[in-house]
């Protein structure tokens, strides 16, 4: 509606008070005929502006604000249920983790339950009948903060999944929705409700002033994934003890508040990280922590996995020994349904089984995760194991390394359109830079036919500067960050398609309006040497619309579709060491397990699959 009211405010004003001056100047009597309808059109374009703001004003806003947060929470459903598939390992069972309550030094907020677990208790699971589920956890919860920490692989994100999935479906359309964000793309010199509305945009395809109004109505509800994400491992190897974006952050989500509480959120860390942190810490937050798998847990998700128990049954015999190395080694889901997910169809377990470190186990694994992966899900493009290998370890390593973060301040991402450094980034730029002068040559035409070349050829060559400008930028999509269009909107042929209706209609009304210079020009001149109107109006018409559309020319191809181009540009540089059709790859690999989808940008499925990548570049071959 607001988009309405501007092109009625456009349209109206400059006609109706040009006309008006013209008007008062040589008095009602002599108007000319032309000014008078001006009046009249300004007036009802005014009129039916006032009319679309009386409309939009007298809405129920509210309502509207509910109709997004219940579409946005169907988009939130289907997208992480599908991601949390994959996380489980591409089954239904998940692993009925424990957790308890720890105590803090700060100002922590309150909690009817001391400990409890993933879900509801399932037959034969051996959990106390009194011992909530993660959901009913939270809503027990005054105010409703909750940290949940753990050590690597415990299921922290599955469990701020099965948290998210279990509000969304008891959702009412007052409540809040749900939305899991990975703290790392936070860049923590803007606001949160700056980064949760473009994440919104981003993630889930929402105009930004749906997303902006959804936040500031209190109808989102941050899942915030990853604080030990934010910043690098120390130089000693351990994690830093006042790591600097994570203490922002920190400080930041203390600051918010929902009426006379803090505001409701759930943050994941871990364990390591969260107990160095000195300060500042998070108040009135009551943190959780994921308590180590038993032999007994272990053993039931691996029978219940099994397809032919009898392969299984030296393991499951193994786990029955609680102080065997095995046991010991198998205490975190990660570890859990990385060794279903290998051996779900075929493998030596009696291999395996022979190895004696913790370490050598977890080498094993994840050596042979990439092959089944591409045996045991859906692979129509006939991707290699080794291929695979090597384009992922290529980009575990470019997301490990500190120019990858030069953005996004994150070390654990990864961005189609900001994959410049690792093609090159002078040698893209200056090519980019190259393409959108070329960009020039298309309005050569149109200087020729235009009736004042010198003005168009000085416009075409003021734009020209400006997209060469913009293309020598490292990320030039981030400049204009927030006039970004929805990601459905963003696909190749989508901005084509976008930059073609935006050179036929723009000029449109500015050659309405050389029309309406060449019959002023036309009923002003005197009539001995007033030359033919059609004259008149074929020059100012000509004009017009060959400026106008010289500029949407350069503009929409030097700068609106920027990104096709860049990533066109990257794609070519890279066609020798990553597949040409990387989109797809990446698509493929979530599909399979292997990274996962958070927002805009590609996560490896745990950090460390993706340090095991980087220390193994190349295939290991047994």
């Amino acid at each position: 509606m607001r988009k309405w009211i501007i092109a009625g405010l456009v349209i109206g004003a400059p006609f109706c008070g040009y006309s008006l001056v013209r008007i008062a100047r040589e008095g009602l009597a002599d108007a000319a005929p032309i000014d008078l309808l001006a009046v009249v059109v300004g007036v009802l374009a005014l009129f039916v502006t006032m009319l679309a703001w009386w409309d939009s004003a007298s809405n129920d806003r509210e309502g509207r604000t509910q109709g997004w947060a219940a579409e946005l929470a169907h988009r939130v459903e289907q997208i992480e249920s599908s991601q949390f598939r994959r996380l489980v390992g591409g089954d239904t069972p998940r692993i009925n983790v424990r957790f308890a309550q720890q105590t803090t030094q700060t100002r922590s907020g309150a909690a009817r339950y001391g400990a409890g677990r993933l879900k509801e208790r399932a037959e034969g699971d051996g959990a106390a009948e009194t011992a909530p589920s993660i959901a009913d956890f939270y809503r027990s919860l005054k105010p409703c903060r909750l940290l949940i920490t753990g050590p690597p692989g415990s299921g922290k994100t599955v469990m701020a999944t099965e948290l998210l999935l279990a509000l969304i479906e008891d959702r009412q359309p007052q409540d809040r929705v749900p939305v899991l964000i990975p703290l790392a793309g936070w860049n923590t010199d803007h606001s949160l409700e700056y980064w949760i509305s473009r994440h919104l945009r981003a993630a889930y395809g929402l105009s930004l002033k749906r997303a902006e109004r959804l936040v500031d109505a209190g109808l989102v509800l941050p899942i915030l994934d990853g604080l030990d994400e934010m910043d690098p491992i120390g130089p000693d190897g351990h994690p830093q003890s006042a790591p600097p974006r994570a203490g922002k952050a920190i400080e930041a989500l203390n600051q918010l508040q929902a009426g006379r509480e803090a505001a409701p959120l759930v943050i994941t860390c871990r364990s390591v990280h969260y107990k160095r942190l000195r300060n500042p810490r998070l108040l009135d937050t009551v943190r959780i922590d994921i308590e180590p798998l038993t032999p007994q847990t272990a053993r039931r998700y691996l029978a219940e996995r099994a397809i032919d128990i009898r392969r299984w049954q030296p393991l499951l015999d193994a786990l029955e020994r609680p102080q065997g190395s095995l046991a010991s080694s198998l205490t975190t889901p990660w570890r859990l349904t990385l060794l279903a997910t290998v051996f779900a169809r075929s493998g030596n377990l009696s291999e395996f089984l022979s190895l004696r470190s913790p370490a050598a186990r977890d080498s094993y694994l994840l050596a042979r995760l990439i092959p089944v992966a591409a045996e045991l899900f859906p692979n129509p493009h006939a991707y290699r194991p080794d291929a695979i290998h090597r384009w992922l370890a290529l980009l575990a390593t470019y997301a490990s390394s500190a120019t990858s973060s030069s953005h996004r301040s994150t070390c654990h991402e990864l961005e189609l359109s900001h994959l410049t450094p690792l093609a090159g980034s002078w040698r893209v730029r200056i090519t980019d830079a190259l393409l959108a002068a070329a960009t020039s040559l298309i309005v050569l035409p149109l200087i020729v036919y235009s009736p004042y070349p010198n003005t168009t050829v000085t416009i075409s060559m003021v734009m020209s500067l400006v997209s060469v400008g913009f293309a020598l930028q490292p990320h030039p999509i981030a400049i204009f960050a927030d006039w970004q269009l929805p990601p459905r909107l963003q696909k190749p042929w989508a901005a084509l398609a976008r930059a073609l209706t935006a050179m036929v209609l723009i000029p449109l009304p500015l050659g309405a309006f050389g029309m309406f210079a060449a019959a002023r020009t036309y009923y002003y001149a005197p009539a001995a040497d007033r030359p033919p109107y059609l004259e008149i109006a074929q020059e100012k018409v000509l004009f017009t619309t060959s400026a106008s559309l010289a500029v949407m020319l350069i503009l929409e191809l030097g700068v609106g579709l920027a990104l096709m181009r860049r990533h066109m540009i990257v794609t070519v540089y890279l066609s020798t060491r990553l597949p040409f059709r990387l989109g797809r790859f990446m698509k493929w690999a979530c599909s399979s397990g292997l990274l996962r989808v958070s927002g805009g940008a590609y996560q490896f499925r745990h950090r460390e699959f993706q340090q095991w990548l980087v220390n193994h570049p190349e295939t290991t071959r047994r």
